[in-house]
């Protein structure tokens, strides 16, 4: 016996990320996901800090270096989505919204003519 009408949950997957608009990408996960990366950045920063006073001075210059370019990269992240959500994602909504409204419009036609050729036949 076949079982019709079940779906894989992969295929579901795609198939509702295909069909479903797209969507703005979120400054506010970003800054969250850099937050937990700075705080793991300063862990390791702790754990490889030298006993040594004149070495622990240099290390901490050297964290400072890769403290600033941390920041850096957040601030080029910002950038990147504010180019995506302003320039990218205005143009994949209206191709979403043409093609879903076009399978909406090819849909009403085939139950239109389903329905025709049920009244007729």
């Amino acid at each position: 016996m076949e079982r019709t009408g079940q779906m894989n949950g992969t295929l579901q997957t795609r198939l509702s990320a295909r069909l479903s608009p797209p969507t703005k990408m979120s400054y506010w996960k970003t800054t969250v996901w850099w937050f937990l990366g700075l705080l793991a950045l300063w862990f390791v920063a702790i754990a490889l800090m030298p006993q040594n006073a004149h070495k622990a001075k240099e290390f901490s210059r050297e964290c400072v270096w890769i403290a600033d370019a941390y920041a850096a990269a957040l601030v080029f992240l910002w950038l990147f989505i504010w180019r995506y959500n302003h320039r990218v994602f205005p143009i994949q909504h209206r191709r979403w919204t043409v093609r879903s409204c076009a399978d909406a419009a090819e849909d009403d036609a085939d139950q239109l003519g389903e329905s025709r050729l049920i009244a007729n036949g």
